[in-house]
């Protein structure tokens, strides 16, 4: 976001949407109707789905338990991200939406998505490190987790995607091929070592770090009772 706001000449050397026209490519080819409809539907039955579970969680005699505070949590993130991967890229792709189409709501869109899926990723992480522990020793899992301390790192999880919503380039939505990437021109123009290269690589710093760390806590924490 700081891009957006602060750094406006390399904003528009990336996000400049006035060296093309997006309907060079003619709406027909950009407009995904089955694709769309699928989506909006699947985001419908999940979120109708997912409250419902959400709202057994808040209970009292699960929400006591450290756990269910990170999926209780979890879960609302999921909710808020299903509405941008699900309805919005629904329909975005019913519409034949690019990036130029609607640049800004695009940009923040993307900055959202970002954020969500670390925010998501962290919890996950820190979920499992609380199960892991849990099993090895109920005792040093309350040390780290019990009462209010599982807020504690759920307040992590919110700083680290609040750095990463403020200083990250984000995706952008293109109804050429209904997903987001990091080059807001593609099928337009192709920015390969600029865009795309930077902009992806906090995620990708964050996508290691997660699959590391989940092995190696799963590892670590089952394999020690065997010793």
């Amino acid at each position: 976001m700081d891009l957006f706001f602060l750094r406006a000449d390399e904003f528009l050397l990336h996000y400049n949407c006035s060296f093309y026209n997006v309907d060079v490519i003619p709406l027909q080819r950009r407009q995904h109707f089955a694709i769309g409809v699928s989506l909006i539907v699947l985001f419908v039955i999940f979120e109708m789905m997912y409250i419902p579970s959400l709202l057994v969680m808040r209970t009292k005699n699960f929400y006591q338990q450290s756990c269910y505070k990170l999926m209780y949590f979890m879960g609302q993130m999921d909710v808020i991200c299903l509405f941008i991967s699900g309805f919005c890229t629904g329909y975005f792709s019913i519409m034949g939406y690019v990036y130029c189409s609607s640049p800004t709501l695009i940009y923040f869109l993307g900055l959202a998505a970002n954020s969500l899926w670390v925010v998501q990723a962290d919890t996950g992480m820190m979920l499992a490190f609380n199960r892991c522990l849990e099993m090895y020793d109920p005792d040093i899992n309350a040390i780290f987790f019990k009462g209010i301390r599982s807020y504690f790192w759920i307040a992590i999880s919110i700083t680290h995607s609040a750095c990463l919503f403020l200083f990250t380039k984000p995706v952008a939505f293109s109804a050429l091929y209904c997903s987001w990437f990091f080059n807001p021109h593609v099928g337009y123009f192709e920015d390969y070592m600029t865009t795309v290269c930077c902009g992806s690589f906090n995620l990708a710093k964050q996508n290691q770090l997660k699959v590391f760390s989940t092995a190696t806590l799963s590892t670590q924490f089952t394999t020690l009772p065997l010793l």
